[in-house]
């Protein structure tokens, strides 16, 4: 995935102090005009429909590297803003599920990328667990 400026960075004007006066220089960043991005957003479920809260939900370059993660809400939503356009694979994963294969997505600039992923409860989550 190629890196894109999202601000557009140009000099200031020169500034001539000679140690006895105070100047105010602004110095904030102006968003590029080119910035291509978009917001994927969706909700982590159970087969049943019913959410999972708190979630971690990954996302991966087309190459598998890893880009974002955020965590879905209490009602097992979650919003990725600023995602460079481009191809995606997303995951979700929660203790006591299983992890879902990643899935392919494609963002484009200023629409949002919506999905939801879906985890299987792991019938072998507590195998060898010893509760007191």
């Amino acid at each position: 995935m190629p890196i894109s400026d999202l601000f557009k960075l140009q000099p200031s004007a020169p500034v001539t102090l000679d140690g006895h006066e105070e100047e105010t220089v602004n110095l904030a960043l102006q968003t590029s005009p080119s910035s291509s991005v978009g917001v994927v957003q969706g909700t982590v479920l159970l087969p049943n429909g019913n959410p999972v809260p708190f979630a971690t939900v990954q996302l991966y370059t087309s190459q598998g590297v890893p880009s974002e993660h955020v965590n879905s809400n209490p009602q097992g939503l979650f919003v990725i803003p600023n995602v460079p356009v481009g191809s995606y694979l997303i995951t979700a994963s929660e203790p006591g599920y299983l992890t879902p294969l990643r899935i392919p997505l494609t963002v484009i600039q200023g629409r949002p990328t919506q999905l939801s992923i879906t985890l299987q409860p792991d019938s072998t989550a507590t195998t060898g667990a010893i509760f007191a």
